[in-house]
C-alpha cells in the first residue's frame, strides 16, 4: 500500500493529526521547562538553560483570548478578521516576550 500524502487526507483526519501534534509538542515543552530544579544559588532551571543555547524550536499557540475559535471567514493575513488576545492576554504576551529578552534566548525564524 502506497502512504497517502498528508494533502490528500480528509479534513478530520488532518485536524487529528494537527491535535496530536499540538499535543506532542505541549508535553515536549513542559518537559523542557520541568527539567532539573531551580539551585540553592538561583539559577535558571535547565529548561531555560537548554534554550538560551539556541537550535531549538518553541511553540507557543497564544496566551489568553476570550471566546473559542476563529469566526467565521478569518483570514490569517488579518487580524481583524481574527479572535484577538483581551488586555491579559496582551500582558501575558508582553511579560512572556519580557522573559525571552531577559535570558537573552536566541530567536530566528524557519520555513517548514
Amino acid at each position: 500500500m502506497t502512504p497517502r500524502r498528508p494533502e490528500d487526507w480528509p479534513a478530520e483526519e488532518k485536524l487529528k493529526t494537527f491535535i496530536k501534534w499540538i499535543f506532542w509538542a505541549a508535553a515536549v515543552l513542559a518537559g523542557v521547562f520541568t527539567m532539573g530544579s531551580e539551585s540553592a544559588i538561583g539559577r535558571e532551571p535547565a529548561g531555560w538553560d537548554l534554550l538560551q543555547q539556541g537550535g531549538l524550536v518553541v511553540l507557543i499557540r497564544h496566551a489568553a483570548a476570550p471566546g473559542f475559535g476563529d469566526p467565521p471567514h478569518f483570514r490569517l493575513g488579518d487580524c481583524t478578521t481574527q479572535r484577538n488576545l483581551c488586555e491579559e492576554g496582551r500582558r501575558q504576551a508582553r511579560a512572556l516576550g519580557e522573559s525571552f529578552r531577559r535570558r537573552k534566548i536566541p530567536s530566528g525564524s524557519f520555513t517548514g
